[in-house]
């Protein structure tokens, strides 16, 4: 079915691509990475200030009972 050059072939885009997609798995890890860091960085920075964003419920949304 195939002959030598045409494994190589195969061989070397399949690596290729085992690369390619852990190139693109590093880049998708480090952006989503830094957007939680800055969501952090913003929630934190919102809770921080005194009277601000302050609810008073139970953690369920129902209030207090």
């Amino acid at each position: 079915m195939f002959d030598g050059s045409q494994e190589a072939v195969l061989k070397d885009k399949t690596s290729l691509n085992i690369l390619a997609a852990a190139r693109y798995s590093n880049l998708m890890h480090s952006i989503y990475s830094y957007y939680n860091q800055v969501h952090a960085t913003r929630v934190q920075k919102k809770v921080s200030v005194p009277g601000v964003y302050r609810e008073e419920h139970d953690g369920q949304g129902r209030g207090q009972v």
